[in-house]
């Protein structure tokens, strides 16, 4: 079973970890210089407080468990220089139920072009007010059916191989096969080749985000759940422009079927800034139903099994930012058949706002009813 709860429910009770936790301070006034230092004496349940400014050349692998690892006065900014912890990644993290907030991680390599700025191979990992950007992959999981991860209020981004020889593809979040995978209020853009994000998770949700191509840049899927399972996407805007190498922005069970796989994309402003594409697409024999979206430029709501009610369809693209929390696009709605109704927005700088009772259609609350 999956311990989602149970971490919540500790993190909640000791915001440090355990009772008896230690504070280890690192920085030029702290107990010891480097985030490597405290990761090689720090233990179960302990506090690692960085002093915020940039750590130049420092990658660590982190085994205690119950850790707390923040950025104190800002974001504590550690930069690889190229290297990686065991080949891996700027910080592996070995050790259950751990938290991760204020941290900057970037520019990890490694020979087997899956250099991260996380790689996850404990169980249980919240990542919260963090940037991951311009590594090889940014958030990469081992596979652990019992185990959760939850990133929210979060910006990853360029995490890629510009190498465009490399056998390998990058991409900015890639979600093994855990129980349970958690994406909230962050932004996640500039993927090249590769995938936005990408969860294998038996259970994803994704949720007030902004998951964007960058003007320069086009990764392929927006989000990829190439093994079905249950998922919500609920909130989101998602953005392709015309260079992506797939026309298709929202991919399910393209890999694998798993039994009673269920899809619902509620909610979302979705925009295809180019050719004739796809919105969602279902490789399951399991149920997608895609209800009460924005739909800009143009594209088929859905290709697979499922059904479609309360979208709203724009014929052209939308490239102004601007335009994507329009008014006009709002209109009051019912619930979908997928029953929910969202409760935030993305509010820009990783951040979301509380939506009120008006239920419109797309990802932003409309200030008045323009039709039905």
């Amino acid at each position: 079973m999956v311990r989602w709860a149970a971490l919540s429910l500790a993190l909640s009770l000791l915001p440090g970890g355990t009772a008896s936790a230690r504070t280890i301070t690192v920085g030029p006034q702290g107990e010891v210089a480097r985030p490597s230092e405290a990761a090689a004496i720090a233990g179960d349940g302990d506090v690692i407080s960085i002093a915020a400014g940039v750590y130049e050349g420092d990658v660590a692998t982190w085994t205690a468990n119950d850790l707390t690892i923040r950025g104190e006065g800002g974001l504590a900014d550690i930069r690889s220089g190229g290297r990686a912890a065991g080949g891996k990644g700027v910080w592996v993290i070995k050790g259950d139920d751990t938290t991760i907030e204020h941290i900057s991680l970037s520019q990890a390599r490694s020979q087997d072009f899956n250099g991260a700025g996380i790689r996850l191979e404990g169980c249980n990992l919240i990542l919260r007010d963090s940037v991951l950007h311009d590594n090889q992959m940014g958030i990469l999981t081992d596979h652990r059916g019992d185990c959760s991860l939850l990133i929210e209020n979060s910006e990853i981004y360029n995490n890629a191989q510009r190498d465009l020889t490399s056998p390998r593809i990058g991409h900015n979040v890639y979600v093994g096969r855990l129980g349970r995978f958690v994406l909230r209020g962050s932004y996640v853009h500039g993927a090249l080749r590769g995938h936005q994000v990408k969860s294998r998770a038996m259970e994803t949700i994704i949720e007030y985000n902004r998951i964007s191509d960058d003007e320069d840049s086009a990764g392929s899927y927006l989000i990829d759940v190439p093994e079905g399972g249950s998922a919500l996407i609920i909130g989101n805007l998602l953005q392709q422009n015309g260079m992506t190498e797939n026309d298709t922005l929202v991919s399910f069970g393209a890999e694998k079927q798993r039994p009673d796989s269920e899809l619902k994309v509620l909610y979302n402003t979705m925009v295809n800034d180019d050719r004739q594409g796809v919105f969602v697409r279902n490789h399951t024999g399991g149920v997608a139903i895609v209800g009460n979206n924005v739909l800009a430029g143009p594209g088929q709501a859905l290709v697979g099994n499922g059904e479609t009610d309360g979208n709203q369809a724009l014929a052209e693209p939308v490239d102004e930012n601007a335009d994507l929390t329009a008014r006009r696009w709002a209109r009051a709605v019912s619930p979908p058949p997928g029953g929910e109704i969202p409760i935030e927005e993305y509010a820009g700088d990783r951040h979301t706002r509380e939506r009120d009772s008006v239920r419109s259609v797309g990802a932003f609350e409309g200030v008045e009813e323009v039709g039905r």
